[in-house]
């Protein structure tokens, strides 16, 4: 079953062990030619930016930065949880952007300030608002 599929892929790839559900679902699909990208996580669709903000950030500037944000006709996006972006950075082919040997703002599972950095074996996630990284927006889809 595809929940499970990813859910060993999610295991595999961040040594969590986590509910199916808290697992991409689907397959990634393109909502326009440059446009974002929907995803789904815990059952509920998501269009995910489909490159990073340009340059670093701070904690606050990068929350301000993905709440003030208008693109693509929507002004209701906002920065992934860990898991989210784990997920994410897992179909980073697929998605685009997410430039190698990076760090991404995303909150933490208690919803603090989280920095993780991805490379070819480890992810690892510092919880500090402290330091720059870059932001790739999320926004939920109402269905």
């Amino acid at each position: 079953d595809a929940a499970q599929k990813y859910y060993n892929v999610y295991k595999e790839l961040t040594g969590k062990s986590v509910s199916s559900v808290e697992v991409l679902i689907d397959d990634c699909k393109t909502t326009s030619a440059n446009g974002p990208k929907m995803f789904q996580f815990n059952f509920n669709d998501y269009e995910v930016l489909p490159d990073d903000l340009d340059g670093f950030y701070t904690w606050e500037r990068a929350k301000s930065a993905c709440a003030d944000l208008t693109a693509f006709g929507k002004s209701d996006w906002n920065l992934p949880t860990e898991a989210q972006l784990s997920v994410l950075h897992s179909r980073k082919d697929e998605i685009g952007g997410f430039a190698d040997r990076n760090s991404w703002w995303c909150y933490s599972d208690d919803y603090e300030a989280c920095q993780t950095s991805f490379n070819e074996t480890v992810t690892m996630n510092i919880i500090s608002s402290d330091g720059s990284a870059l932001v790739r927006c999320i926004r939920k889809v109402n269905n």
